[in-house]
């Protein structure tokens, strides 16, 4: 019966040995947790709780969704990663919010006038790259 206990790990253990996470931060967790799903994403919401973040406290593993995602890209950062520090962020409504997209940058759709004068088109290139 003992060798079936070290088979299957507790649900808590499974979760935990999926965290990046090192074996002290691994072991006090496993303690707070106390075998205890729920608690467990208590204490993850807990840990990374910011004053701007509006978490229900019905869903406790919906409030550790942010601890989660900084576990999950926290460093060391790949080649590429320069945004990885704010990658979680939260929206106007308080939610999380994984950034996924490099932030907007509008340009006018409006063309600009045609000029039919070929020597004042090669003044106004020529000054564009002086410039």
């Amino acid at each position: 019966m003992n060798d079936a206990a070290q088979e299957h790990p507790s649900p808590v253990d499974a979760y935990l040995a999926r965290l990046p996470l090192s074996a002290e931060a691994r072991a006090r967790l496993r303690q707070q947790a106390a075998g205890d799903l729920e608690r467990l994403h208590r204490v993850l919401a807990a840990d990374a709780a910011s004053p701007d973040a509006a978490a229900p406290a019905d869903n406790p593993a919906y409030a550790s969704i942010p601890a989660r995602l900084k576990l999950a890209f926290a460093p060391p950062h790949r080649r590429g990663d320069d945004r990885a520090d704010t990658v979680c962020t939260t929206d106007r409504r308080g939610e999380p919010r994984l950034v996924s997209t490099p932030p907007l940058k509008r340009a006018s759709m409006v063309p600009r006038p045609w000029e039919t004068n070929p020597l004042r088109r090669l003044l106004r290139g020529l000054r564009r790259r002086l410039l």
